[in-house]
């Protein structure tokens, strides 16, 4: 799945006045040449990263002074900003803190954004930033599934048709509120001796790139592509989809006797 990148407004790309950033008197902060890694906000599927990179020694400085910077998640609907998560970002030379859809999704009111910021102490004033705002909607409100998913196969004298019905409006829904995310959809087929072999299998036989039109999918399979080993009696498919066709996948499988000549 595509890892969707947003650009952040950092501080630290304006000259602070003389001053600014310096520790209290009589105190002794740790020095803050700048960011290793520029910071970054990704989202990837409905997980949150802020990810960057401090210099190697900052974190043993912090601990030894007992200071630290923090990732501060906040969230608004429209209006004032509410934090909702806060995690510690000076144990290592590497920043990686997440925050998991349930944690902005399951506020109330839904949110419409989401952005991070870093509160550091005031020794390391100058580190501080806020990020771009995230647009969250189309994770915390995911179209009307419309039946999404569901599976038949259709034999045929030489070949089976494998059809999927994942609903125009859906589809639709998906593509325009989740175009950035990138994703494919395919049909992943299971043959076997018996029901549960081909029900319980996780590594498909065979699987396909498909392409949706007018809310369906449709490939058609020759049998000889299934049938050239007589063991194999049963065949279930299923759809599975990646990135903004993600809900298609777990929806089961469609099973089928296979008939093939000569047995």
């Amino acid at each position: 799945m595509r890892a969707v990148i947003v650009g952040l407004a950092v501080a630290l790309g304006v000259a602070a006045p003389a001053g600014a950033g310096a520790p209290p008197a009589g105190e002794v902060g740790c020095p803050f040449s700048g960011w290793v890694e520029t910071p970054a906000l990704l989202l990837d599927d409905r997980l949150i990263y802020l990810t960057a990179k401090v210099d190697p020694d900052l974190p043993a400085c912090l601990r030894a002074r007992k200071q630290k910077l923090a990732v501060v998640w906040e969230a608004a609907a429209g209006g004032a900003w509410v934090k909702i998560e806060e995690a510690d970002a000076s144990k290592g030379a590497k920043i990686d803190a997440r925050l998991f859809p349930s944690a902005y999704c399951d506020k109330k009111p839904t949110p419409a954004t989401v952005r991070a910021r870093v509160e550091a102490t005031p020794a390391l004033a100058g580190a501080a930033f806020t990020s771009a705002e995230l647009d969250v909607t189309p994770v915390c409100q995911p179209c009307p599934r419309y039946g999404a998913g569901s599976m038949g196969v259709i034999r045929e004298e030489k070949e089976l048709s494998l059809e999927g019905d994942i609903g125009d409006e859906w589809l639709a829904c998906v593509r325009a509120s989740r175009k950035g995310e990138g994703g494919k959809i395919t049909l992943r087929v299971f043959v076997g001796e018996d029901q549960g072999q081909v029900m319980a299998a996780v590594r498909p036989t065979l699987v396909f790139p498909v392409e949706a039109k007018g809310g369906r999918v449709v490939r058609r399979l020759p049998l000889a592509t299934v049938c050239n080993d007589p063991s194999r009696r049963e065949l279930a498919v299923e759809l599975a989809g990646s990135g903004m066709y993600r809900e298609l996948s777990g929806n089961g499988r469609a099973l089928t006797r296979l008939v093939c000549r000569g047995r």
